[in-house]
C-alpha cells in the first residue's frame, strides 16, 4: 500500500467526516494560522499536480487527544493527507488505518505529518490525528486531503 519515495500523491474521495466533537470558528490567529500554512501547502501540491478533496477540517486538542475521521478512497488512485497546527504546537500523530484497526500508514511526531498511500481497494478508512506535544495547551489543528491523477487500469 506504500507508494515509492518521493512520489506525491493524494487522499480522498469524499470528505474527511469528523467525529462530532470539532472546533467551528473562535480560534482568531491561531485558525487563521492554520488556514495559512494549509493554503501555502495546497500551493505546493497544486504544482505537483495535486488537487484538494473534502472539506479542510479545523479543530483544538489537548496534548494526548484525539481526533477521528473517515476517508472514502478509491483503489489505484493516489492520495496525500497532511495535517498541521498552531505555532504552540510541535507534534502531531497522523495515522490511517484499514479494517479492523489495521495500520496501513503513519506520521508521527512532527508539526506537518503527512500520509502518501495508493491503495488496493476502494473502501472507507479511519485516520487518527492526535497532538502529541504543544507548548500552550490547547492547540489548533487542520486537516486536509489532496487526490492525485488516477493512474490507467493495468
Amino acid at each position: 500500500m506504500k507508494t515509492r519515495p518521493g512520489a506525491v500523491l493524494a487522499l480522498a474521495a469524499l470528505p474527511l467526516a469528523p467525529a462530532p466533537a470539532r472546533a467551528q470558528g473562535g480560534g482568531g490567529r491561531w485558525e487563521r494560522q492554520i488556514q495559512e500554512y494549509l493554503q501555502r501547502t495546497t500551493a505546493a501540491l497544486d504544482q505537483q499536480g495535486l488537487q484538494q478533496t473534502g472539506e479542510l477540517q479545523v479543530g483544538v486538542l489537548l496534548v494526548d487527544q484525539s481526533e477521528w475521521f473517515t476517508i472514502t478512497m478509491h483503489a489505484r488512485a493516489s492520495y496525500t493527507l497532511v495535517a498541521v497546527c498552531d505555532n504552540d504546537c510541535t507534534g502531531l500523530d497522523l495515522v490511517l488505518y484499514g479494517t479492523g484497526h489495521n495500520e496501513i500508514e503513519a506520521s508521527r511526531a512532527t508539526p506537518v505529518p503527512m500520509i502518501k498511500v495508493t491503495p488496493r481497494a476502494t473502501m472507507s478508512y479511519r485516520v487518527k490525528l492526535t497532538l502529541t506535544s504543544c507548548a500552550v495547551s490547547p492547540c489548533w489543528y487542520g486537516i486536509r486531503a489532496y487526490r492525485g491523477i488516477t493512474p490507467p487500469p493495468p
